[in-house]
């Protein structure tokens, strides 16, 4: 029997867009570009794991997304690249994490999959919070910050990258649920054959009533575009002469400094560094 394996996918706002606050602290692209939707970086990562897991399993691959009709669009990326099959659970609200969670948690109980893959956060809320929050709704263990994962004996290994680069490696029991960060896999070139038969290929809809999912207790208050700040130029010293100063400001104020590259023997070095320190009285 084949590994089943759903993955979690998002429809984000292109980043690369000027974005203002509107009237609900949303952050939007200005009224005079058009809106352009991508597929989450951290979810397209998660589906090449799941690919990765087929290569080596057979592992049979369902794309997974909430959202409203413009959402099948990341679905047909997602079969474009690979999956097997595609679900839309058709929502036209805007959904936090917990009430996302929770509708897409019913779905999963009824398929009942082996295996659950999500990136670990979107692009444009990026809470990092859906991951466990499904978990947490399924009670099924879940395994983050994953950037390589095995599948063996009912078992998944996962290794975890955490802070300031170190690595940890964690096994579960399946069914589980793991975030996947953009890191760890190279994505694959979409095939023109596959790009081409994407369009064609079924899309399974279900309509999910959105007002049944539970209501969050967050509020959002204010959302801020970043802040500029200016750039910072050194000003020329005032005992600098005429032609020293034009020289200062056409180098954009980074001030030249000094260096003596020596080349010799390991025992040459070490006796330079030696006369260098005991120059400067170090030694």
């Amino acid at each position: 029997m084949s590994l089943s394996v759903i993955v979690c996918v998002k429809q984000v706002l292109f980043d690369k867009l000027p974005f203002v606050p509107d009237r609900e602290g949303r952050l939007v692209p200005n009224d005079e570009i058009q809106p352009v939707y991508a597929f989450n970086p951290a979810d397209r990562y998660a589906l090449e794991h799941a690919i990765s897991l087929r290569e080596k399993l057979g592992a049979f691959i369902i794309a997974l997304t909430l959202g409203p009709d413009r959402a099948q669009n990341v679905l047909k990326t997602c079969l474009a690249r690979g999956a097997d099959a595609a679900i839309h659970l058709v929502c036209a609200e805007k959904t936090d994490a917990l009430r996302s969670a929770a509708l897409v948690a019913q779905e999963l109980q009824r398929r009942r999959p082996d295996l659950v893959l999500c990136g670990e956060e979107s692009l444009d809320d990026a809470w990092a919070a859906f991951g466990p929050l499904l978990a947490e709704r399924l009670g099924w263990p879940q395994l983050t910050h994953a950037i390589a994962l095995e599948v063996a004996n009912g078992e998944i290994s996962v290794r975890r990258q955490l802070e300031r680069g170190d690595r940890e490696l964690l096994a579960c029991k399946l069914p589980a649920i793991v975030t996947v960060r953009p890191f760890g896999v190279e994505p694959q070139y979409v095939s023109v054959l596959r790009a081409m038969l994407a369009p064609s290929q079924k899309i399974e809809q279900r309509h999910v009533n959105c007002n049944k999912s539970p209501i969050s207790q967050l509020r959002l208050i204010e959302t801020r575009v970043p802040r500029t700040f200016p750039r910072r130029l050194s000003m020329p010293a005032p005992t600098l002469g005429a032609t020293e100063r034009i020289g200062f400001l056409m180098s954009g104020g980074r001030v030249k400094k000094d260096a003596d590259v020596f080349q010799g023997t390991p025992e040459q070095a070490a006796e330079r560094i030696f006369q260098f320190l005991k120059e400067r009285s170090f030694v």
